[in-house]
């Protein structure tokens, strides 16, 4: 299953260099139609959005990124 993104619990979606965080497929999912905050594959807090939230220049979290497509 395909891992969805999130940002960090409290974080402005709009402000510029916004990093990422990875969230497996299937909890990422559901916390978005809750809008409760889970648990990134680094750790961290976050909140589950969808790609019209995302800033363009969001790069993804360096843990993140070396487990996500695992």
């Amino acid at each position: 299953m395909t891992n969805v993104v999130g940002l960090p619990v409290g974080t402005d979606a709009a402000a510029p260099g916004g990093v990422l965080h990875a969230v497996e497929g299937g909890a990422g999912r559901a916390a978005r139609g809750t809008h409760e905050p889970v648990q990134a594959l680094c750790g961290e807090r976050v909140r589950v959005v969808g790609a019209e939230e995302i800033p363009a220049d969001a790069g993804l979290c360096r843990l993140c990124e070396g487990t996500a497509w695992r």
